[in-house]
């Protein structure tokens, strides 16, 4: 082996260690007990493994209410992403397979709004949910990122790839 290729190999090896390590000590001191400051590097290999700090997290639904969090998460990715192939899907395919007058326009203005960043929106959608009277709702957190225009074009392009045929 070449010299280049031992410190290639070696330089690798501690990317990887120095990757891995963080989230090895987050899951070592999930699962051991008592107290991590006084450990030191033992805190990496538990010798009691207890599931005690998940339990009171999961079970401490009057200070943290978990499940609630993890359930809301859950209606709000499940609706987002509905509305978004569905709606995305539905301005995708006449750009792919219509003819119409100012078709090549519409495609430039869409791939032009990539450059604005989302923030630019921001207080243009909440004035429009607020006014909408969808103020503090599910909808009113769900619509104003139902559809990207970057789900439109990606769309229009997988649109393009399927044969007219089918």
């Amino acid at each position: 082996m070449s010299v280049s290729r031992i410190i290639k190999y070696l330089f690798i090896t501690i990317f990887i260690i120095s990757a891995i390590l963080p989230f090895w000590w987050l899951v070592s001191v999930s699962l051991r007990e008592g107290n991590m400051f006084s450990q030191g590097w033992s805190i990496l290999f538990p010798e009691k493994i207890t599931l005690d700090y998940y339990k009171k997290l999961l079970f401490a639904q009057n200070n943290l209410p978990l499940v609630k969090f993890f359930c809301n998460t859950l209606i709000y990715c499940l609706l987002g992403v509905t509305l978004e192939v569905v709606l995305a899907s539905l301005a995708a395919y006449p750009l792919a397979r219509l003819d119409f007058k100012g078709k090549n326009f519409v495609i430039f203005m869409l791939a032009a709004l990539l450059a604005l960043p989302s923030q630019a929106n921001t207080i243009i959608n909440f004035i429009t949910i607020r006014n909408l009277g969808l103020y503090d709702t599910v909808l009113g957190v769900v619509l104003p990122t139902c559809v990207n225009v970057f789900s439109i074009l990606l769309l229009r392009q997988a649109f393009l790839t399927v044969p007219q045929e089918l």
